[in-house]
């Protein structure tokens, strides 16, 4: 398998710290039928317009939710924290996170130690990643409301999005035991464990085998080596990755990053390979051009032997991710598995293109050319790459030599 699972780690943290941003939909055709939001007598009050506003959002009219804010504004300017927080809302929706800022800012000014406006102040920071000011917001909360779950749940997130994966598991856990069912909660306390699991896992790797099984136990390769292997059972990562994952699917199986975060972590085990496919396709099956989804399942149907239904995740990988060096790369390893070996060149040839003369992808073409008896034809591949990067060319011959 030419993709190592620890690369994967990076691609199991999510952004769950807010409210997940949905597509914006296309305008509302002039002439077609009110929203039922709309339908009923024009708002009285800014309470009104707030809830209008709350209903267009909620059903993703996010023009006519920002309409509504905005109106409310005009009949009453001096505006409310409710409204300025639904304001921010609908931006966030609307992927305007300046704004969105700005308008939970404008939410804080009616009482500045207001722990709900103080939190959506925080949620602003964290998604334009200014993660330190976030934190400083989501402690103001705490400070007056300590067992605000939300509050608790985004400190474990910014944390983990700074890197510390083991001081986000706190915040996180303490999220939960407030309230159990939160599933964003879960989702990223599954992400921690995993992301330690993969840093763990990823330098256990790097030990030669003398380091391994050799040696005086208090040489610091050694030492280290055990300090790594108490650290991962003392954490017990996969597990806990895998019981939250399944938390956050059963908890909110509409959300296609449940799965997909469920996929990936049990895909640390081949042993789960089929039910890391299903929980990939489930995620699929919410978002069909979810790269990362797509491309996971492509690896667990190929650990599982399943090469066929591999290369048709590849087919579908393609559709949206036309020039792509891992994908011509994985579709030369099938098509060689499946036969189709003209087609596996041509493939092997385009990753060389598309990843710029890499020696790993070339060293690929030359093994396959070399298993089927026809070496002497890799002699224009080598040459190609050396116009490609001339840097290498040295490299290439002493990675390559002539016969």
């Amino acid at each position: 398998m030419k993709v190592a699972l620890a690369a994967m780690s990076a691609l199991l943290i999510v952004l769950l710290g807010a409210a997940a941003p949905s597509p914006t939909p296309d305008s509302p055709t002039p002439g077609a039928a009110a929203s039922p939001c709309e339908q009923g007598p024009k708002p009285a009050s800014l309470n009104d317009w707030v809830r209008r506003g709350d209903c267009l959002r909620d059903a993703q009219e996010l023009d006519a939710a920002l309409e509504a804010c905005q109106s409310g504004l005009a009949a009453f300017p001096a505006g409310s924290r409710d409204l300025y927080i639904s304001l921010g809302l609908t931006y966030s929706e609307m992927h305007r996170p300046f704004d969105e800022l700005a308008a939970f800012e404008s939410a804080l000014k009616f009482d500045a130690a207001d722990p709900e406006a103080l939190y959506f102040v925080g949620i602003g920071y964290e998604e334009i990643f200014a993660y330190p000011t976030a934190l400083e917001y989501f402690h103001k909360v705490l400070a007056t409301r300590p067992n605000d779950g939300r509050a608790h749940r985004n400190i474990g997130y910014v944390l983990l999005q700074q890197g510390k994966r083991e001081d986000a598991i706190g915040p996180l856990q303490t999220a939960l035991e407030i309230d159990p069912g939160d599933w964003k909660a879960n989702l990223n306390l599954g992400a921690a464990y995993g992301a330690i699991c993969s840093a763990i896992d990823q330098e256990l790797s790097g030990f030669v085998p003398a380091e391994r099984s050799a040696g005086d136990p208090n040489s610091p390769p050694i030492r280290r080596r055990t300090e790594l292997l108490e650290k991962r059972k003392r954490f017990d990562c996969a597990n806990q990755a895998t019981k939250h994952d399944r938390e956050a699917a059963r908890l909110h199986p509409e959300d296609a990053r449940t799965w997909y975060n469920l996929g990936t972590g049990l895909m640390r085990n081949p042993g789960n390979s089929v039910e890391a496919i299903d929980a990939l396709q489930r995620a699929i099956a919410l978002k069909p051009d979810y790269y990362e989804a797509l491309r996971n399942l492509t690896i667990a149907q190929q650990e599982a032997g399943r090469d066929a239904d591999a290369y048709e995740t590849c087919g579908k990988i393609q559709k949206i991710s036309s020039e792509d060096a891992w994908l011509e790369e994985t579709k030369a390893d099938l098509e060689g598995k499946l036969g189709r070996v003209d087609e596996a060149i041509i493939s092997y040839r385009t990753a060389i293109q598309l990843a710029n003369g890499d020696p790993a992808v070339l060293g690929h073409l030359h093994s396959f050319l070399e298993s089927l008896g026809r070496s002497a034809e890799f002699q224009q591949d080598l040459d190609r790459a050396k116009q490609l990067r001339p840097d290498l060319a040295r490299f290439y011959d002493e990675l390559f030599p002539r016969p």
